[in-house]
């Protein structure tokens, strides 16, 4: 019940143009998460940790978007999310430039996350 509340909070509390962007860009990270699928990989392919990360990252990635555009502090939640789980894709695909770049960027987050008012 609380959770269905929390949704419904969450769908209302949109203006049209963020359902829209909400929609649409959820849409494209399942996509994304299915495409092997659609090149002839094996459902068992889906299933791996670093695929369950990539879905994660793009979800609060849409929600990071939605959430920094209306100046909610509950934005930082989603940003350390975001950022750790595209530092461990980096790191599982050999691009430690953008780890370094990602955990790097994440300490000036979090200092925001502790000074806001």
């Amino acid at each position: 019940m609380a959770i269905n509340n929390a949704l419904k909070l969450f769908w209302t509390a949109l203006t049209t143009f963020q359902k829209w962007f909400f929609v649409i860009f959820l849409l494209g990270s399942f996509f994304s998460f299915l495409s092997p699928l659609f090149l002839g990989g094996k459902v068992v392919e889906l299933f791996t940790f670093t695929a369950i990360v990539g879905l994660i990252c793009a979800v609060s990635g849409v929600l990071t978007s939605i959430y920094q555009a209306r100046g909610e502090v509950i934005v930082y939640g989603f940003i350390i999310v975001n950022t750790v789980t595209y530092a461990w894709i980096a790191y599982a695909s050999d691009l430690y430039g953008q780890v370094i770049q990602n955990l790097v960027l994440l300490l000036p987050r979090l200092c925001c996350l502790n000074r806001w008012n």
